[in-house]
């Protein structure tokens, strides 16, 4: 086991607690300006493998609180415990997150009109980063510490709930980083395309930009920037956000 900076771990936990709060409030709050557009298309959309992602994109979320406040809200949990509501919660994220970047994919494919170098761009950058991602977590963090190295600190304050499954920050924010480069990739296609849409029809770039739903790109891509920061300031693994 690593020899931790507790003083520096709950700092971490701290601020991911009060980032996880914010998503949490602008996760809720975007759903209540949707959910009769959600409504209109669960009920008359054609079931097809696009509007399975999607629904399993907006749906999932719902799971992944409910890991996470099962995780945040454990009064002195055993470490056993600890460690399986970490990956139940981690699960719910990275499959939100791949399911998420796959929509976008798919979004930025039809645009293009289904251009086969477009989808071997998507399909060549998308494996990338699966893999870079993965193998990071093999790299060792240090001289002798290994990325992989996973550990369970419990906070010594019995007001404190929850726990935390710490690993080297570095780790996440290199993982994150290839995620990071799909999604630029992605608002640069995106922008290309607009800029074609523009010269055909000449109409206002920001209206093209707005009916592509770049914001929701942009977006993706904030959330995360801000994870890679986290990852690099924070410490440890344990304060990044995941994409919901």
């Amino acid at each position: 086991m690593q020899d931790w900076d507790e003083d520096a771990i709950l700092r971490s936990y701290q601020t991911r607690n009060y980032i996880g709060v914010a998503i949490t409030m602008f996760w809720l709050y975007d759903y209540l300006i949707e959910i009769n557009a959600e409504w209109i298309f669960m009920r008359y959309a054609k079931l097809r493998k696009t509007k399975v992602i999607y629904l399993l994109t907006r749906l999932l979320p719902f799971a992944a609180h409910g890991a996470r406040l099962t995780y945040d809200l454990s009064a002195s949990p055993a470490s056993t415990t600890c460690h399986r509501l970490s990956s139940a919660m981690n699960a719910f994220a990275i499959l939100i997150v791949i399911l998420a970047e796959v929509l976008f994919s798919l979004r930025t494919y039809a645009l293009w009109r289904r251009s086969r170098t477009v989808l071997i761009l998507l399909i060549g950058s998308f494996a990338a980063a699966i893999a870079g991602g993965i193998a990071v977590w093999y790299i060792p963090a240090g001289t002798t510490d290994s990325a992989t190295e996973t550990d369970v600190f419990l906070p010594p304050t019995s007001s404190v709930t929850g726990c935390a499954s710490v690993s080297p920050g570095i780790s996440a924010a290199l993982s994150y980083s290839f995620l990071l480069v799909v999604e630029i990739e992605l608002i640069i296609l995106n922008v290309m395309k607009g800029v074609r849409v523009r010269r055909e029809t000449r109409a206002r770039f920001v209206e093209i930009l707005i009916g592509h739903n770049v914001l929701y790109y942009v977006c993706g891509t904030v959330f995360t920037v801000i994870n890679v920061t986290m990852g690099i300031l924070g410490g440890y693994g344990d304060v990044t956000i995941y994409q919901e």
